[in-house]
């Protein structure tokens, strides 16, 4: 069974067909640049008044291509947990001994989406492929192949043989804040990777980022992610807006409780929540909605109230309290921007290398 867009008159996907149009409408009423290409990769975008537009995926599931599962080249070594939609497995890469992650799903949990369920098989995988082949994927986790039978869907990623983030900070109690400061610096990366390449995650946690064998973070599971802006709209980055609660409820946005919201905040805010928790031991509340006590109180007085109202304050440095209070803002409209957070003072003696996030840059989906 096969997933893909067939090809228009000229050769192209219909979908890309369909994109350069509205490329070459929108660039027309502004800079007038736009070339069309007459190939499958992206065009060229210098000087252009959208560049990265026709990159972004318009319609997310769009992108799961399956293949038949090379049974032969992989070795299942052990099951690692249950998912939603399936479960996951740790199998071995026969020809190079390497281990890679396996989400098997049975198909009609793939191609028929529960609306009671807030994750979708579809998008997680559609995502995970149009990333793997399109952008750099600075700390996302890698897929490998999505493969499948009669029976099974099989999604291939690489394998982190650290785990959740979330079991070490049980375990370490709280993270000082050197250790705090490398993942939050390495999740932020990937947040604004994604958003430059228009996606919204809305389910970013500490239980939704591993750590990977070389002691970085790899972000995973975008089965409720969304497009970043509207490619119906006026311009590229004309913001789309969403509705419905998505991710887990401590780390839930409280803007997802009131009707229509912008991605990209939400995503800021999780990350914020995904601070507090590193640095602080414990959740700021267990919903930011008004029907929960600890959530009005910040809301009224903020995050740095409750933290001197628990006697942490004073142990945290004024460039932390300030990041929190920045990234855990209740109004979306004054909270901090992924830009604005990673150019934030707290990571100015952060060991951490950045590099340029790349964008558009296609690379091969295949194992190791």
């Amino acid at each position: 069974m096969t997933y893909s867009t067939s090809p228009g008159a000229s050769g192209l996907p219909q979908q890309q067909q369909d994109d350069q149009r509205r490329h070459q409408k929108v660039c027309s009423k502004n800079c007038g640049t736009y070339a069309p290409s007459n190939t499958t990769s992206p065009p060229a975008t210098d000087g252009c008044c959208i560049p990265q537009w026709l990159g972004h995926p318009r319609r997310l599931k769009s992108y799961a291509v399956f293949e038949p599962f090379p049974e032969m080249e992989y070795r299942k070594v052990q099951k690692l947990a249950s998912a939603i939609h399936g479960k996951v497995y740790l199998y071995e890469h026969i020809p190079t001994g390497k281990a890679v992650v396996v989400k098997k799903m049975p198909n009609v949990n793939v191609i028929q989406f529960d609306p009671r369920m807030l994750e979708d098989a579809m998008t997680e995988i559609g995502v995970s492929r149009y990333l793997a082949t399109s952008t750099s994927g600075e700390f996302i986790a890698r897929a490998f192949g999505i493969y499948q039978d009669e029976e099974f869907t099989y999604f291939m990623s690489e394998y982190s043989s650290g785990g959740e983030l979330f079991d070490h900070v049980v375990n370490a109690k709280q993270f000082s804040e050197p250790v705090a400061k490398k993942y939050t610096w390495q999740v932020l990366r990937a947040v604004k990777s994604l958003h430059c390449n228009g996606i919204v995650h809305r389910d970013i946690s500490l239980e939704n980022t591993l750590l990977h064998d070389d002691g970085s973070v790899r972000v995973i599971d975008f089965g409720q992610a969304v497009l970043l802006n509207n490619p119906e709209g006026p311009t590229p980055n004309t913001p789309l807006l969403h509705s419905g609660r998505a991710g887990k409820a401590y780390y839930r946005a409280p803007e997802m409780y009131h009707g229509h919201y912008l991605g990209a905040p939400a995503d800021l805010f999780a990350a914020g929540v995904m601070l507090f928790i590193m640095t602080v031991g414990t959740p700021p509340w267990n919903q930011a909605s008004v029907a929960d006590a600890r959530f009005r109180y910040v809301a009224k007085f903020g995050v740095v109230k409750l933290l001197t109202s628990w006697q942490k304050a004073q142990l945290m440095s004024p460039e932390l309290l300030d990041l929190l209070g920045g990234l855990m803002c209740v109004d979306p409209e004054k909270r901090m921007t992924v830009d604005e957070a990673l150019d934030h003072p707290w990571f100015d003696d952060c060991d951490c290398e950045e590099q340029p996030l790349i964008v558009h840059s296609p690379r091969s989906l295949t194992p190791p």
